[in-house]
């Protein structure tokens, strides 16, 4: 179990790792769609969801700052960012944003100043500017600045070294392995599957188990041994499940490993996707892809030999 445990904590942090290597104004994943997005994808609850971003943050492997503080008046709860810990990806995050604040700054005020002008204008403000574009960009840039800072000042507790022992000690402290055991099964036998909810429940695809082990080994080993050992049905309902349609589309084109029968099942599962569209709003923003995927499908299934 302990591997298990550990394999989830990973494929965490590399969600957070990989939003963060990505410019734009999305490099930093807020809690509110994150959660959503792991609880979903990694078939965890929402309350181990949580439990292992405190480890991470413990462990120095990541940082967390608030980027909305709460706000009990309109009932809306804070929002905070997840960044690595690292010295080369905050600079770069601090630079995006300080830049993007200047602009903003900009826009709002009709004033074109300095990083510093513009900080030391807004951060007396800061808390009337709560929920706000600039709000948000600002709480960003000041707190990657300061972050940097201190991963300078404080570097020894910022090594790979510090971080992977200090992991281990988290773990201890936090005693995952019942609570892991026991927040898996529930998420796994009460979450709705996408591709047929009314299919019973010793057959959804996010079986706990066999789900940690495909993770760990669809990294190393090759499609045809993956399908293999875990089959056709579940490797699609798998990929379905974490709205992988675009992979899927490129395993598709690209693969010959694939059967009629294989590719008729999938062209099932994804109606009965459509069918559910309306249901999540997550999926229903995959809409074109699926279609897509369709398309894929089709012209394997009738042009190609």
């Amino acid at each position: 179990m302990a591997n298990s445990i550990n394999n989830i904590i990973e494929e965490v942090f590399e969600e957070i790792s990989k939003a963060n290597s990505v410019e734009g104004p999305n490099c930093i994943p807020h809690s509110d769609e994150f959660i959503n997005q792991i609880t979903a994808n990694i078939a965890i609850t929402v309350d181990l969801a949580k439990m292992i971003i405190g480890i991470l943050h413990n462990s120095h492997k990541i940082l967390t700052f608030e980027i909305v503080a709460e706000d009990k008046l309109r009932e809306s709860p804070p929002v905070q960012g997840y960044v690595e810990a690292n010295l080369d990806t905050i600079k770069r995050l601090k630079s995006y944003f300080q830049n993007e604040l200047i602009i903003q700054y900009e826009t709002e005020f009709h004033k074109r100043l300095s990083i510093h002008q513009v900080i030391k204008a807004v951060f007396p403000i800061i808390k009337s500017l709560n929920n706000t574009p600039i709000g948000k960009i600002a709480n960003k840039a000041i707190m990657l600045g300061e972050y940097e800072g201190l991963l300078e000042n404080q570097y020894d507790e910022f090594t790979d070294e510090w971080k992977e022992e200090h992991l281990k000690i988290e773990l201890s402290k936090a005693n995952l392995s019942d609570i892991f055991e026991k927040n898996y099964k529930k998420t796994t036998e009460e979450a709705d599957d996408i591709v047929d909810e009314g299919e019973k429940k010793s057959q959804r695809a996010v079986d706990s188990k066999q789900y940690v082990d495909y993770i760990s080994r669809s990294k190393s080993y090759p499609l045809d041994r993956i399908l293999k050992i875990y089959g056709v049905d579940f490797y699609f309902r798998i990929n379905i499940r974490k709205y992988k349609f675009s992979y899927l589309k490129g395993v598709i084109e690209k693969s010959n490993v694939f059967k009629r029968s294989d590719l008729l099942l999938l062209r099932d599962m994804l109606r009965k996707v459509k069918i559910n569209l309306d249901k999540d709003p997550n999926l229903s923003e995959y809409e074109d892809i699926i279609n897509n995927l369709e398309r894929s499908i089709y012209h394997r299934l009738y042009f190609k030999n």
